[in-house]
C-alpha cells in the first residue's frame, strides 16, 4: 500500500514540470477532451464549414466499439443499443437503420477516419460543447454528464473527489521545458492540496518549494492558472502564469504523507495557523481522504 501511495506522490511531484505530460494541444489545433480528459490524436482535428471533425479512435473514452469495411470505407460504431454507420465521403449517417444527413461528409486522412463530433457525441447521449477561449471541444458521454453536474452542485465531498481524479493542463500558449519547476529536496516532504472554504473548483497544491493555483472551469477542465517557486523566506522567485490571490486564510486543507498511508485533513484560520480534524488510515488514493468539514457549506 505504502509504494502505490510513494508513486502517486512522486508523480504529483513531478507533474507540473513536465510539460509534455499536461501540456494542451499546440495553438493551431484543436483540443479534444473527453470526460475530462484530453485525448492525444495522430492526426490533428479539421475544421470544414463550421463543423469540426475529429478522428474516430480520439473519442475512446466515451466507451464506443469500433469496426471498418475497408471494402466500403465503412465504419460502424457501437454502444449498448446504439448503432452508427458511417461512410468515408458520404454525408448520409445511419443510426439504427434511420438515415440522417451530416452537414459535413466523413472524410479520411493519414488512415484516419474524423467524423463530425457533434453528431457522434449527440447520437450516443453525450453533450458536446465548444470551448471558444481555449479553442478545445468538450464531451461528455452519456454516463459521465451527471459527473459534470456533481463538479458544478454536489456536494463538496463529492465535488473534491471528482476536482481531485481531474488531470491539470497547462495554457496553450505557456512554454514550460522538461526542468522548468521541479521541487527541491527529498520525495519525503509532504504534498499539500488547500481549497478555499466552501469551494471545490479551485485549489493550490504545495510540493516543497514549488506551489501550483488549479482552477476548474465550467467545462469540468482542470486547468493550471498559476505556478511558482518561492525562497526560505517565502519570497516568489520563480513564476509562470496570472499571479493568485489564494492566501491560505480561511481554507481546508488534505495532506499526504509518503510516510505512512494517511491523509490529514483540517482547516487554517484568519491567521493562517493550521487546526488538523482528522487523518484517514491506509488511502489507496488522494481523493479516498477527502472528507466531510464540520460547519462547512458550499458557496462556489
Amino acid at each position: 500500500m505504502k509504494s502505490k501511495l510513494l508513486i502517486f506522490i512522486s508523480l504529483f511531484m513531478v507533474v507540473f514540470s513536465i510539460s509534455d505530460f499536461v501540456a494542451a494541444a499546440p495553438t493551431n489545433q484543436v483540443g479534444i477532451f473527453v470526460n475530462g480528459l484530453r485525448m492525444n490524436v495522430d492526426v490533428a482535428p479539421i475544421q470544414k464549414s463550421s463543423r469540426i471533425l475529429v478522428p474516430i479512435r480520439s473519442l475512446k473514452e466515451m466507451n464506443l466499439a469500433y469496426q471498418w469495411d475497408s471494402r466500403s470505407k465503412t465504419a460502424i460504431i457501437t454502444q449498448n443499443d446504439n448503432t452508427v454507420k458511417l461512410t468515408v465521403n458520404k454525408k448520409d449517417a445511419y443510426k439504427n437503420g434511420g438515415k440522417i444527413e451530416l452537414d459535413v461528409p466523413v472524410i479520411e486522412v493519414k488512415g484516419r477516419i474524423l467524423v463530425p463530433i457533434r453528431f457522434i457525441g449527440e447520437a450516443f447521449g453525450g453533450s458536446v460543447q465548444w470551448d471558444n477561449t481555449h479553442k478545445d471541444v468538450i464531451i461528455y458521454s452519456s454516463d459521465k454528464i451527471e459527473n459534470l453536474k456533481t463538479l458544478k452542485t454536489g456536494d463538496l465531498v463529492s465535488a473534491r473527489k471528482l476536482v481531485l481524479s481531474l488531470q491539470p493542463y497547462i495554457d496553450k500558449h505557456w512554454n514550460i521545458g522538461p526542468n522548468d519547476f521541479q521541487p527541491s529536496g527529498e520525495l519525503s516532504r509532504t504534498v499539500q492540496y488547500v481549497f478555499p472554504k466552501g469551494s471545490a473548483l479551485e485549489y493550490s497544491l504545495v510540493n516543497g518549494d514549488i506551489t501550483s493555483y488549479i482552477k476548474v472551469d465550467s467545462f469540468g477542465i482542470a486547468r493550471l492558472e498559476w505556478i511558482g517557486r518561492s525562497d526560505r523566506k517565502g519570497r516568489i522567485v520563480e513564476e509562470k502564469g496570472k499571479r493568485w490571490s489564494f492566501d491560505y486564510r480561511n481554507t481546508v486543507y488534505f495532506q499526504i504523507s509518503p510516510l505512512d498511508d494517511s491523509v490529514k485533513y483540517g482547516t487554517y484560520d484568519n491567521s493562517r495557523v493550521p487546526t488538523q480534524i482528522g487523518i484517514t488510515q491506509e488511502a489507496k488514493e488522494l481523493k479516498d481522504g477527502v472528507r466531510e468539514i464540520p460547519n462547512e457549506k458550499r458557496v462556489d
